[in-house]
């Protein structure tokens, strides 16, 4: 390779290292990270607090549904299911619509198609074998069927309204991301994927229906006891704060798993409170992404100074 080659590569690379975000002038690498803050440029606080109430909104009237015998919890499974198919196919028809080279980079799009039929088929034994469960122990089979049977059971649940608010809201967000694409270039940023990802990562993992609100809360937790203690001056805090970390995990579980387990409200409780904590953190991304455009400057500027 001759030298002007050479150099020409390197400067790409350098301008790639060291783009401009949004962000008040922060430098950042991450070529998703950097669409994802062009597609959102203010991730203010005040509007990441009014995102957060609608969701917390939305998931308390879905409660208030179950705690007066409206919605059943095979009903509240499906509907997380069905928004998840909903918004994947509209994902999948967004993406088809512009370039390959112009759509943000999925991790799964580099597996072959047995492992991608290996994996669908594990993951409709494991889970749809675990929901199963849950919806039998909790003597809901025949809730079931009616589901998978009629449409009468989805109107009556009011499912059919929270579909229809679901694809409203997905097909605004449909137009917003083409504007913004038409107006920004590639790639594509997708705020339907960003949802669709939210409720298949609620249904996988809500299987075992305590896991997202334990690691949640956990995590939550151990930032808490992390940013105290960090504050403290001597060795003896740092095995204060360990076992702070070892207790709040141990406290966590010890709450959550008797609620689960304690019958039909106490499973929704516990569902739902996976659900909010899914959809806080995909409305909290771009706020995140801030938080992390600002910590990427020195890796920008240590490719700046090789040159």
């Amino acid at each position: 390779m001759s030298r002007t080659k050479r150099e020409r590569r390197r400067l790409r690379e350098l301008r790639e290292a060291t783009s401009v975000s949004p962000v008040k002038g922060k430098r950042i690498r991450s070529a998703e990270l950097r669409a994802l803050l062009r597609r959102f440029p203010k991730p203010g606080k005040i509007s990441l607090a009014v995102n957060l109430a609608c969701i917390l909104l939305g998931n308390v009237y879905l409660m208030w549904l179950i705690w007066h015998g409206q919605l059943s919890l095979t009903g509240l499974v499906l509907l997380v299911l069905t928004e998840g198919v909903l918004l994947s196919i509209l994902e999948v028809w967004q993406r088809s619509r512009v370039p390959a080279a112009h759509r943000m980079k999925y991790e799964f799009e580099n597996i072959t198609l047995p492992q991608a039929l290996g994996s669908l088929i594990g993951f409709v034994v494991g889970v749809g074998g675990a929901y199963f469960m849950w919806i039998y122990l909790m003597h809901e089979v025949d809730v079931l069927v009616a589901f998978c049977t009629t449409l009468g059971a989805w109107r009556s649940s009011g499912l059919d309204l929270a579909l229809g608010m679901t694809l409203l809201f997905a097909i605004s967000g449909l137009f917003a991301d083409q504007e913004h694409y038409r107006r920004s270039g590639p790639p594509l940023v997708s705020s339907v994927s960003l949802e669709a990802m939210s409720r298949r990562i609620t249904f996988a993992y809500g299987a075992v229906v305590i896991a997202i609100p334990v690691f949640g809360l956990f995590a939550l937790a151990t930032w808490l006891i992390v940013k105290a203690v960090g504050k403290r001056e001597g060795d003896h805090w740092n095995l204060v704060g360990g076992i702070a970390v070892i207790a709040a995990f141990f406290a966590i579980f010890a709450v959550l798993a008797p609620v689960a387990s304690s019958g039909p409200h106490g499973w929704a409780g516990v569902y739902l409170l996976g659900k909010v904590i899914v959809e806080s953190l995909f409305a909290s991304l771009t706020l995140l992404g801030k938080h992390v455009a600002g910590t990427d400057t020195p890796a920008a500027e240590t490719a700046q100074a090789r040159v």
